[in-house]
């Protein structure tokens, strides 16, 4: 099953522009994003920055009556491992219920921003039970210390925890669902890897953010060469790229896969 993920945060959340002047502008892009999904038939599921739904509730509500999930993505996009448990905890109840009340839905997933949890965040599972929540979806590739097969869902705490399939390249795991790589290789590579996945693990998951398809507000001028390639290089066929995926294939939400495999 392909599954489609989208994180909703501001371009200033990413560490790569942490102290730029912050203009909000995501809620600008996220009916155009949505209109996308609607031709193609894609369902998704929106990880959203707390933040952002208390500047923009509007935006969440959109979301939910267009048909896809909506997830808890943390308050304020700071790094898992840097929060103490009591604080995520205490924000992770409070969002899940704003949410909840905003949507009209039960809210049941978490991916942490950055993807930066790890094996050492051992109150994670029993913090995300506390606050209701049902799955996580933080392990990524890049996480190589995590002590879980990361190709694998596993339970802990009553938590399922799904991690991000990787394409093994021998020397490197490659997670093909990451819009990095699918903007810097060749559309056909990237689609291998990401197939290749699915075969593998039984599912593949995509993730995007929309600064990463919609040009944020940004003066380029002011950002480090090597910080603006890598963020906004191949904008224009990334999104050519991106349309002729959700074309051709079926996309579904995490709480799609989730019942699918408890048929």
């Amino acid at each position: 099953m392909k599954i489609m993920t989208v994180d909703l945060e501001e371009w200033f959340h990413t560490p790569f522009f942490k102290g730029k002047k912050e203009r909000y502008y995501t809620h600008t892009v996220v009916e155009q994003l949505l209109d996308l999904f609607q031709e193609s038939n894609v369902k998704s599921t929106f990880f959203i920055v707390t933040e952002l739904v208390k500047k923009n509730p509007e935006i969440l509500k959109k979301i939910a009556e267009a048909g896809h999930e909506i997830a808890f993505h943390s308050y304020d996009h700071e790094l898992l491992f840097q929060k103490h448990p009591k604080q995520f905890l205490k924000e992770a109840s409070y969002s899940k219920k704003l949410f909840e009340d905003i949507s009209g839905k039960q809210v049941l997933g978490h991916r942490a921003p950055c993807w930066s949890y790890r094996a050492k965040n051992k109150w994670v599972p029993k913090a995300l039970k506390k606050a209701g929540f049902k799955y996580d979806n933080s392990i990524h590739s890049i996480a190589l210390r995590h002590k879980y097969d990361y190709g694998k869902p596993y339970y802990e705490d009553d938590v399922l925890f799904i991690p991000m399939p990787v394409f093994d390249a021998k020397f490197l795991n490659i997670p093909p669902g990451g819009i990095v790589f699918f903007r810097f290789l060749p559309l056909r590579i990237s689609e291998f890897m990401f197939n290749q996945a699915e075969k593998d693990y039984g599912y593949a998951v995509f993730y995007i953010h929309p600064w990463e398809l919609y040009t944020p507000p940004i003066d380029l001028s002011s950002i480090q060469k090597t910080i603006k390639y890598y963020n906004f290089s191949f904008r224009k066929d990334t999104m050519l790229k991106f349309k002729y995926l959700i074309n051709k294939y079926e996309f579904f939400s995490i709480e799609e896969f989730i019942r699918s495999t408890e048929k």
